[in-house]
């Protein structure tokens, strides 16, 4: 997805939400420089809170991360 995508979804969810689950593949591929396929490039709001992160027991290569949205 676009940056710009992102951002616009964390923005609805800041708005609706009292907390995130992301769950995303860790590694970054080689695509589109428009495309974010890393999730440390993900523009997190500096209000949330990360409160979980860990490597998903089931697929090794995804990171779940749960945010607290404040």
């Amino acid at each position: 997805m676009p940056r710009s995508e992102i951002a616009r979804y964390l923005s609805l969810f800041s708005q609706t939400c009292k907390a995130v689950f992301l769950s995303s593949k860790a590694k970054s591929y080689k695509l589109d420089h428009k495309i974010v396929t890393d999730i440390r490039d993900y523009p997190i709001p500096a209000s949330w809170e990360r409160v979980y992160s860990k490597r998903s027991e089931v697929y090794d290569s995804f990171v779940n991360l749960i945010y607290r949205v404040h």
